[in-house]
């Protein structure tokens, strides 16, 4: 095991690419927490950044120097050949006796991060940047090739199953998730068969109703779109302030009623909650929510559980107009889509029972994958620090 000056075994590789308008390129980024590189859309050297540009080869060690401090550090294969990369991705070749794999698996250790956390500069942890110069004269122990090839191998071997487990997880989530949604869209399709009728939802809830706003001495809820857990439906953790404390332009509504994400992927990941805070009447959101005030509050759950609901969801997405990216769903697509009204109170509380209980295995599930899903993360840690504490 040699103390090594980085510099010694990397050397920094910088072929600048002449942008040509007319052309198309594909751009790399790379993921935090040692999550690899990824290829970003293809498009015109014309909508490319101002920034110089320079090529990408497989077998470099590629660091970028924005992130590095967040495990954004990668090895390049043959499926980055003819990609390129901003100025802000620096793309080291090994000149020394020196295994990719094993320096990419330092940094991503707890000495690895916390020696880039060293050499980075900035006064924002969030704008941390790491320089060439900072980085190719910082020290790693560096044990022979044979033990790096070895130690590398090891981990290859267990990352890669630690992989499949995540990948499992993920793919159950998908399957469950798809199987939930489709048990509450047979719950809807049965109560259309029963002869439940449908109305425009306008007929049951006034959207985006004016509201006086309150005093200004009086509290009030604030409610970003964050604040707004889509997985629960529910609103976690609102700030308070007085009324006069918020500036113009926030959506206001009041206590029962239903707030609905209008924007993508908002609307698509389930952010809709009713407002019930009992410690105050008002509050103040994000512009981007339509708000829904049902004529009759024993109305409020059902209309919530409707606009929830995948199939609802759904069916709203080819009707969002904008750009990519910033697609919204207009009120008045609210006001007429129809939804289906309960017969009685009876039936209405037998079907919100129906998708509560939904609800609950829904989110029981939740708990059991993220509980897996963090185990897989922390093996990975485990597997680091073993590695890189000679235990492996």
């Amino acid at each position: 095991m040699t103390d090594t000056r980085i510099g010694d075994v990397l050397q920094l590789e910088r072929i600048p690419v002449e942008v040509d308008e007319a052309a198309t390129y594909s751009q790399i980024g790379i993921r935090s927490f040692g999550n690899g590189i990824f290829h970003r859309d293809p498009c015109l050297g014309s909508e490319l950044s101002k920034l110089k540009y320079f090529e990408v080869h497989p077998d470099r060690l590629v660091v970028s120097n924005i992130m590095a401090w967040e495990g954004a550090i990668a090895v390049s294969t043959d499926a980055e050949k003819g990609l390129v990369g901003s100025a802000r991705f620096l793309s080291y070749r090994p000149i020394g006796d020196v295994d990719l794999r094993y320096l990419n698996y330092y940094f991503q250790s707890l000495a690895g991060v916390s020696l880039i956390r060293s050499i980075s500069t900035g006064t924002v942890t969030r704008n941390q940047t790491v320089s060439p110069k900072n980085f190719e004269r910082a020290r790693i122990p560096l044990p022979h090739l044979a033990d790096q090839r070895r130690i590398a191998d090891k981990l290859d071997s267990a990352l890669m199953k630690q992989r499949e487990i995540k990948d499992r997880v993920s793919a159950r989530d998908t399957l469950v998730n798809h199987a939930l949604d489709a048990e509450e869209s047979a719950i809807i399709a049965d109560c259309l068969e029963r002869g439940w009728q449908t109305s425009p939802l306008s007929s049951v809830a006034e959207v985006n109703p004016r509201t006086v706003r309150p005093d200004d001495e009086i509290r009030v809820a604030f409610v970003p779109m964050a604040a707004v857990s889509g997985k629960r439906g529910v609103i976690d953790s609102p700030d308070y302030k007085l009324a006069g404390e918020v500036r113009a332009g926030y959506k206001l509504f009041r206590r029962g009623d239903v707030i609905f994400a209008r924007i993508t992927p908002c609307m698509q990941n389930g952010k809709s909650a009713i407002f019930e805070d009992p410690s105050v009447m008002y509050g103040f959101g994000s512009t981007e929510f339509h708000v829904l005030r049902p004529h009759d509050a024993s109305d409020t759950e059902w209309i919530h559980r409707v606009v929830r609901s995948r199939g609802f969801i759904e069916s709203a997405i080819p009707f969002m107009s904008g750009t990519a990216g910033q697609q919204r769903i207009s009120a008045d697509y609210l006001r007429k889509v129809n939804i289906p009204i309960p017969p009685s109170a009876v039936e209405r509380v037998r079907v919100i029972q129906r998708m509560d209980d939904i609800q609950t295995r829904r989110e029981r599930f939740r708990e059991l994958n993220m509980k897996q899903g963090a185990d897989a993360k922390a093996l990975k840690s485990s597997l680091l620090d073993a590695a890189f504490g000679g235990r492996l």
